[in-house]
């Protein structure tokens, strides 16, 4: 028999008992595609700007958390079009800087990840 509704809200369950951190990295992962696509699908296009600011902090606490994040934002929002649209065309220059300081996270944390392999890219390929 299920459990009534009353009798749930005192159980608590402990998720990294119940399921893999693989598994808890993903979830997170697609969390915060999630909520990027929303910020720059409604967020950024909303005349309030209420939770912009914890937005701005949430998106860069995952940033911090999983490179994946970093590195899906900087091939999902640096295209050639999106920068155009939120750098150029965005007339509120609360987003610009907001998109500005989500991107410098990203960057900063591939960067961490991927510097050793900077010099690859000068390499001479007939060596």
């Amino acid at each position: 028999m299920p459990l009534a509704i009353d009798q749930m809200q005192g159980t608590s369950m402990d998720i990294q008992q119940i399921y893999s951190k693989d598994m808890i990295s993903d979830a997170k992962f697609s969390v915060f595609k999630f909520a990027v696509q929303f910020y720059y699908t409604i967020l950024q296009r909303t005349a309030q700007k209420v939770g912009l600011p914890d937005m701005s902090r949430h998106l860069k606490a995952y940033i911090n958390e999983d490179l994946r994040c970093a590195s899906w934002f900087l091939k999902e929002f640096t295209s050639l079009p999106m920068l155009t649209e939120v750098l150029l065309e965005n007339f509120q220059k609360i987003m610009r800087l907001v998109f500005v300081g989500i991107t410098e996270a990203a960057m900063c944390q591939l960067y961490k990840q991927e510097r050793s392999q900077l010099n690859q890219y000068w390499d001479d390929p007939s060596k």
